[in-house]
């Protein structure tokens, strides 16, 4: 390609794969630039990510993470009065690099990106890519548009998708391939903010409200955001209804305290269905494009770690960017290094039980938001209150386990 290009690769997304792969790229001379959707701060779910200080120093030494780290987090089991019946409180993570720690999946997107504009990396937030044309290779660069304030089109030698579940050019080109359904209900959900705090809005505290076939979650994110979703049997008739709105709205009205406190919010998402099925995209590289992270593979997060997995294929991803770049040379390796990679990070979280040491607990970062509350029948950390007894307290978690299995 002779024509000149605004960059040498444009990075479709900044969460940690499109950082990793951006970043390495950038520390060998070629010019990046990475377009992010959302804010430098977005609203996401908290996580528990086994080894997060060693998966992130290997690309980003020195980052502080401290404030995305939470020491405790709470999970409230309540009645559809709204009325705590079982109280955990549950320690998040340990001292060293590879413990599993619970965090704000907010503030890790933010601080790495803050990271790497430290660093010298070209990261626009509020970029929304509508269109990307010219992957077939040829003489002519990609042709990237950009929406939000700038509404600019860029052109680049390479583009790397990175848009997570959106799978941008995949879902845009038809190249998903789904695979089995990972749950057999129906979730739906979406984020609410209030003018004044109120106990909704409370952090690292999570709140799981049992309803007729199935449960409520409340979460709270960030910038004020509380993700409510409900999760019910495929066959209730909720689930049935004809639209997420009336579903949403059908098993929110079992629950009178939590209807009113959402009758006097702001809704700041449409009520939307969490992917609930396995995908990859077939098509994961050509002359002009690579994808990498959930935009390329998505599956079933209690054995995938998918934090790592973004990280691992960013890290790949960037030699083979760099091979295109360098001499057209066309990996067609790609797909199944991607493959390998995962399984065998799969294969090692499943042998090391990452979530069942006494320090790795809670985590609704799953595709139908399923927390793992098995887990806590299996450590020596739970400090329960209101309660009643023991045998309650075993009771409550079995049923949640049972209820909410994997």
């Amino acid at each position: 390609m002779t024509e000149p290009v605004d960059f040498d690769v444009i990075v479709i997304g900044a969460g940690p794969a499109g950082l990793t792969a951006a970043m390495r790229l950038n520390d060998a001379g070629y010019r990046c630039a990475v377009f992010e959707r959302d804010a430098l701060v977005s609203a996401k779910l908290p996580e528990t990510i086994p080894g997060l200080d060693c998966i992130v120093n290997r690309n980003f030494p020195g980052v502080n993470l401290q404030a995305a780290k939470w020491k405790s987090t709470r999970v409230e089991f309540m009645d559809h009065n709204f009325v705590t019946r079982t109280r955990l409180d549950l320690s998040s993570f340990g001292d060293d690099g590879a413990s599993t720690v619970r965090v704000s999946r907010s503030e890790l997107d933010a601080a790495l990106r803050a990271e790497a504009i430290r660093r010298g990396l070209d990261v626009r937030c509020m970029s929304p890519v509508l269109e990307v044309s010219g992957l077939d290779g040829g003489d002519s660069p990609v042709t990237v548009q950009i929406g939000g304030s700038t509404g600019q089109t860029y052109t680049a030698r390479v583009v790397v998708d990175a848009s997570g579940k959106m799978s941008f050019l995949s879902r845009a080109r038809d190249w998903i391939k789904l695979g089995k359904t990972l749950d057999d209900r129906v979730g739906v959900f979406s984020h609410f903010t209030w003018s004044e705090s109120n106990e909704l809005t409370e952090s690292a505290t999570m709140r799981l409200v049992e309803v007729p076939d199935g449960y409520v979650f409340v979460i709270p994110v960030a910038q004020g955001r509380v993700s409510v979703g409900a999760v019910v049997s495929c066959g209730s008739k909720a689930a049935l209804r004809s639209s997420p709105e009336e579903t949403f709205a059908d098993v929110v009205h079992e629950i009178p305290r939590l209807e009113s406190a959402l009758s006097q919010a702001e809704r700041k998402l449409p009520y939307l269905r969490p992917i609930n099925a396995e995908y990859t995209s077939e098509v994961p590289l050509g002359p002009r494009h690579v994808v990498i992270g959930d935009a390329v593979a998505f599956a079933d997060p209690f054995f995938d770690r998918g934090f790592e997995f973004a990280v691992v294929s960013g890290e790949i991803a960037s030699g083979v960017v760099a091979d295109l770049l360098t001499d057209g040379v066309h990996d067609s390796s790609y797909a199944a290094t991607l493959m390998i990679a995962l399984d065998e990070i799969r294969q090692r979280a499943a042998t090391a039980r990452p979530y069942l040491p006494a320090r790795a607990f809670v985590d609704p970062h799953l595709p139908w938001f399923v927390p793992l509350a098995a887990a806590v029948t299996r450590t020596g950390s739970i400090r329960p209150s209101n309660s009643g007894d023991d045998g309650q307290l075993f009771d409550m978690v079995q049923s949640a386990r049972d209820n909410f299995s994997a």
